[in-house]
């Protein structure tokens, strides 16, 4: 996944980080073969219940970036995505970050992960 953004600024502010991970956790998802679509007209749907974000080093125009995110731990109704982003030449972690993500029913209270999504999760 490439960060457009930075293509656009000399050095973006740090906040302004935080907001893609989203985008990362669609292309997670999509790339582990989650339908989350399908989930949410089934009722099930993801919510972040706790993120947090470590600044290391500074992103500039034109840097190449490298993200990864892999599950770090699933229980019954949530699960924690770790989230590292590098500079692609240099392999320097500029960014780690962390969201746990619960799953919840339509009417917004947790319930159990679909078991071929925890398998897909594992």
């Amino acid at each position: 996944l490439s960060f457009f953004f930075f293509l656009m600024i000399r050095r973006p502010p740090r906040s302004t980080l935080f907001p893609y991970t989203t985008l990362f956790r669609s292309e997670f998802f999509e790339n582990k073969g989650i339908d989350i679509t399908g989930l949410k007209s089934e009722g099930i749907q993801f919510v972040v219940a706790q993120a947090s974000l470590d600044y290391k080093s500074p992103a500039f125009y034109a840097d190449i970036l490298d993200i990864q995110t892999k599950v770090i731990e699933t229980s019954a109704v949530k699960f924690q995505l770790a989230y590292i982003i590098k500079k692609d030449k240099t392999d320097q972690t500029l960014v780690e970050a962390t969201t746990t993500m619960v799953c919840v029913n339509k009417d917004l209270k947790p319930t159990r992960l679909p078991e071929d999504v925890k398998n897909k999760l594992t």
